[in-house]
C-alpha cells in the first residue's frame, strides 16, 4: 500500500491505544519513515472518537511545534483509503535507553555518559515545555540513543519519542478524562499525574526517576500490589525515597543525590524549576572534580605504581586504592580534611605492605580459587526496531546460544576477585578469515580492571548477516594481558568498533586463546542467580561461549 503516492508501507510495527504504527519507505527522499494511522473505532461512541482524534492530532501537532533535533520530525499528514487519518514522521535509528541500563548497576559507561544523556534530555524537554507541550510518558523506553556522527564527535545524541499522550496546552479540550498508559509506565508517574493533574513538573519528576535508575540500575519506588498499584505508589511517593541513591552507588556525588531527591519531591513546587535546569545541574554535579580530589588521585596512583614496582601487590588493598581513586565527588570542607587523613593512613598502610613477608608472594600458599560469572541479554530486532522484551541468556553448561541477523546482545560479568576482564569475539568474515573483536573493554567501559563482585557489561553488539558460529571468549586475569590492552587502545573506538585490524596482533590473540583452551575450568550453572559460573585457581581463566547463527 502506498499513501499519498509517497509512503510505501513495508510492515506493521505495533499498535497502541490511539493508532497503528507502520514502517514505511519515503519514495521522495528514499529513506525509512514511521507512519501512524488513527485507530479504527467500532464503538460508535462520539466521545470515544473525539478522544482518539484529539490525542492523535496532539501528537502530530507536538512534533510540528517542537521542531528540535532531539524529537522526530513530522513529515506529512493525510488520509488513508478508508478515510482514517495518518501522519508520517522521521524514523529514529538507535538503541533505547532501557537497553543500556544494567540491573543493579545503572547506565553502562558510568557517570560521564549519564551526564551527557541527562543534559540533552533536559534541553529537549525544556524546548517542548516552552511550546506548551509536556510529554507525560517519559521513560527509558521512549528515549533513543544514537551513535556519534563521526569519530571527532564522541557524544551520543539523545532523541525523545512517543508523544502519543502528550498534552498540548492550547489545543481544544486539553483536559482529558483519563490517562491511559502502557504497563510499567506507572513507575515514572508523578503524584499529581496519578491524580490526573499532569504539568511540566511531572516531566521533571520522571527525569528524577530516570536519573535514579541511571546511577543505581533500579527505580526509586516499586509498588508490589497489582490491583492497587497506583494507590500504593502514591503513598510511597508521599513518604519519600527510603533507599538513597548513594546507598546503592557509593561513588555518587552528594550534590547529584540531592538533585535527584529534589526532582522526586512530592510537592511539584519543590522540584527544579525546569527540565533544563535539572539536567544541567545534575550533569555538572556528576562531572565536577575539585583540585583537592585530583591531588588525592595523583598521590594514590603514585602509591599504586610504587607497590607494583616493588612486586608486593596486595590485590584487596589495590582494589581499595583504585576505588578511592575513581570516586570523583565534590568534597565539603569536612570531607577534604578526611581525604588528607586518608592519604596519611594509606601511606602508613603501604609501608607495612612493602615490609611484610607475604608467603603468597613466595609461592608457598595454595593458589586462590576464583569464580567468574556471566550472563547475556538478547534483544531481538525486526527492521531495526525492538521486537518484544529482552531475553536473559546464560548459554547453559554447553555454552551454546542461537541468534538471528540483526539481534543485539549484551554480556554481563562479575568475578569473585579483583583483576582484569576481557571479552573477545572470534568470527569469520565473508572471505573466511578469522576476525577478533574486543567487546570488553568497550567504548563506554574503557578500563579492563574490575573490582571483586563488581558487575560490568559490554555495549550492545549487533549480529551481521554472516552465517556461522561466533565464538565469544570471556577471560579473567590477575594481571593485565598486554596484547589485549594494546589491541583495545588501537581499535577500541567508534570507527573500528574494537575489531583488530592487524594480522600480527590477531596471531598473538590466537596463540593466547589456544593456550587457554588447554586448561578447562570448572563450569556450573547457578540457578539462584540465573548465570554461568566458571571456576578455576589459575591466574588466567578462559571460557568459550558459542553463538550459532540461525539465519
Amino acid at each position: 500500500m502506498i499513501l499519498r503516492e509517497r509512503f510505501r508501507i513495508k510492515e506493521k510495527l505495533g499498535q497502541g491505544g490511539i493508532g497503528e504504527i507502520y514502517l514505511a519507505e519515503d519514495l521522495h527522499e528514499r529513506e525509512l519513515v514511521v507512519v501512524k494511522v488513527l485507530k479504527e473505532d467500532n464503538s460508535q461512541d462520539e466521545q470515544v472518537r473525539a478522544w482518539l482524534e484529539k490525542h492523535f492530532f496532539d501528537e502530530a501537532r507536538a512534533l510540528r511545534l517542537i521542531d528540535h533535533p532531539g524529537v522526530p520530525k513530522l513529515i506529512d499528514v493525510g488520509k488513508v483509503d478508508d478515510g482514517r487519518y495518518f501522519f508520517a514522521m522521521e524514523f529514529i535509528e538507535g538503541s533505547t535507553l532501557r537497553s543500556q541500563i544494567a540491573p543493579n548497576s545503572g547506565l553502562i559507561g558510568g557517570f560521564e555518559r549519564v551526564a551527557n544523556v541527562m543534559r540533552q534530555l533536559g534541553q529537549i524537554l525544556t524546548v517542548a515545555h516552552e511550546k506548551g507541550i509536556y510529554h507525560r510518558d517519559l521513560k527509558p523506553e521512549n528515549i533513543m540513543l544514537q551513535k556519534p556522527k563521526s569519530f571527532l564527535d564522541d557524544k551520543e545524541r539523545v532523541r525523545v519519542i512517543d508523544f502519543g499522550i502528550a498534552t498540548v496546552k492550547d489545543s481544544p479540550n486539553e483536559e482529558t478524562k483519563t490517562t491511559q498508559l502502557p504497563a510499567g509506565t506507572i513507575l515514572y508517574m508523578a503524584p499529581e499525574q496519578i491524580l490526573n493533574k499532569p504539568s511540566v513538573a511531572s516531566d521533571v519528576y520522571a527525569m528524577g526517576v530516570i536519573a535514579y535508575e541511571l546511577v543505581t540500575g533500579r527505580p526509586p519506588f516499586v509498588p508490589e500490589a497489582k490491583m492497587l498499584a497506583m494507590v500504593e505508589l502514591y503513598e510511597m511517593q508521599r513518604g519519600g525515597v527510603t533507599v538513597l541513591p548513594k546507598q546503592l552507588r557509593r561513588s555518587l556525588p552528594e550534590g547529584a543525590q540531592e538533585l535527584i531527591l529534589q526532582a522526586l519531591s512530592f510537592d511539584p513546587a519543590a522540584r527544579p524549576k525546569s527540565a533544563k535546569e535539572f539536567g544541567e545541574a545534575f550533569a555538572d554535579s556528576l562531572l565536577q572534580v575539585e583540585s583537592s580530589v585530583v591531588s588525592l588521585e595523583n598521590r594514590l596512583e603514585s602509591s599504586i605504581e610504587t607497590l607494583k614496582m616493588e612486586g608486593r601487590k596486595d590485590k584487596s588493598t589495590l582494589a581499595t586504592l583504585r576505588h578511592q581513586q575513581e570516586t570523583k565527588v565534590s568534597l565539603s570542607i569536612a570531607t577534604k580534611v578526611m581525604a588528607v587523613a586518608s592519604v596519611v593512613l594509606l601511606s602508613a598502610l603501604m609501608i607495612v605492605l612493602m615490609n611484610k613477608k607475604d608467603d603468597s608472594i613466595k609461592g608457598t600458599s595454595q593458589p586462590k580459587e576464583v569464580t567468574l560469572r556471566y550472563w547475556g541479554l538478547l534483544q531481538q530486532y525486526r527492521n531495526r526496531k525492538p521486537a518484544g522484551e529482552p531475553i536473559k541468556l546464560t548459554g547453559g553448561i554447553a555454552g551454546e546460544t542461537y541468534f538471528n541477523s540483526g539481534d543485539g546482545l549484551k554480556f554481563f560479568a562479575t568475578a569473585s576477585s579483583a583483576g582484569y576482564l576481557y571479552i573477545v569475539n572470534e568470527s569469520e568474515n565473508a572471505n573466511r578469515q578469522t576476525v577478533y573483536t574486543i567487546l570488553f573493554p568497550s567504548l563506554y567501559s574503557k578500563s579492563s580492571e574490575i573490582f571483586a563482585n563488581e558487575e560490568v557489561a559490554t555495549s550492545e553488539c549487533i549480529f551481521d548477516e554472516n552465517l556461522g558460529t561466533e565464538r565469544v571468549w570471556i577471560l579473567w586475569s590477575d594481571k593485565r594481558i598486554d596484547v589485549l590492552e594494546t589491541a583495545y587502545r588501537k581499535w577500541g573506538n567508534m570507527t573500528d568498533g574494537g575489531e583488530v585490524k592487524d594480522a600480527a596482533y590477531a596471531g598473538q590473540i590466537r596463540s593466547l586463546l589456544d593456550n587457554l583452551s588447554k586448561d578447562k575450568p570448572r563450569v556450573e550453572f547457578d540457578a539462584e542467580s540465573d548465570s554461568v559460573k566458571v571456576i578455576s585457581n589459575k591466574s588466567v581463566i578462559g571460557h568459550l561461549l558459542k553463538l550459532k547463527h540461525k539465519g
